[in-house]
């Protein structure tokens, strides 16, 4: 009978240590409603981040949740120069020097549960969810007023605050799209 119960708490804990692993691999990815409600409850903080982001003289700008506190990645102003190449502008890490500005990114990164905060071109964009390298969604800011700009878009919606929408990118659905359309 010991036998019998020590083989079972083992395959209860192989199963449960399994959906863990699960659930790491393919966290589940926080609906569109949940997502904009998450956008509401932050607002303020990830305004404050929004308009650091918007000031900056910086063009690509890359926040991330396993960076240091107060450090951001941009494009260096300074190329690189190849033969027979363009110049390239290689990604370097600065400082903020702002303690209001860390102190929101990091509410932002560290417990409100975002994963990157990206500013490229005119878009500023803050991933709440991520599936592996191929899927991630979010809500992204336009600072034009134009839609925003996302690579591998399948999905956009506006938000009731001008120039927020909430998005959605997948590269296989957009592959496959691009593919559909190209026939």
């Amino acid at each position: 009978m010991k036998i019998i119960l020590a083989i079972a708490v083992v395959i209860i804990a192989l199963f449960t240590l399994g959906l863990v692993g699960l659930r790491m691999v393919f966290p589940p990815v926080l609906s569109p409603r949940a997502t904009e409600q998450d956008f509401y409850k932050n607002y303020e903080t990830i305004m404050a981040v929004t308009n650091f982001m918007v000031q900056s003289d910086h063009d690509f700008i890359n926040l991330d949740s396993t960076y240091e506190s107060g450090v951001m990645s941009v494009r260096s102003d300074q190329p690189i120069q190849q033969a027979g190449h363009k110049d390239f502008y290689p990604i370097i890490e600065i400082e903020i020097d702002d303690p209001d500005v860390i102190k929101a990114i990091d509410i932002l990164l560290q417990k409100a549960g975002y994963n990157v905060i990206t500013k490229k071109g005119n878009t500023i964009h803050f991933q709440r969810s991520a599936r592996l390298m191929d899927f991630s969604s979010g809500v992204a800011f336009s600072v034009d007023g134009s839609e925003p700009e996302l690579t591998y878009r399948t999905q956009l919606d506006p938000l009731s605050k001008e120039g927020w929408h909430y998005y959605e990118e997948d590269f296989n659905e957009f592959k496959r799209l691009q593919e559909s359309d190209s026939k």
